[in-house]
């Protein structure tokens, strides 16, 4: 499995999944995915080591919450910007 850093921030990801992202004060083009239930179970509790409330959030739901994958490459959407 790559080196995928979690990042906390609403992506859309289905009807534009394409962002910029700016990375060390480069602008890079990503592709935006849910990820998949074993990448999440590899991920997730990296998520609740970084910010820990999210611990308590599913906790408090029956649903899963998503991560998103941003992903090398894409064509990104007009004023989709996240700073990393």
């Amino acid at each position: 499995m790559p080196n995928l850093t979690p990042l906390l921030a609403k992506v859309p990801t289905t009807a534009h999944p394409g962002v910029t992202i700016e990375r060390h004060g480069k602008a890079e083009q990503r592709t935006a995915r849910t990820a998949t239930p074993d990448e999440r179970a590899a991920l997730w509790p990296r998520v609740v080591q970084t910010y820990s409330g999210h611990a308590g959030y599913q906790k408090r739901t029956e649903r899963d919450i998503p991560l998103v994958i941003l992903e090398p490459g894409a064509s990104a959407c007009p004023g989709t910007l996240l700073a990393l």
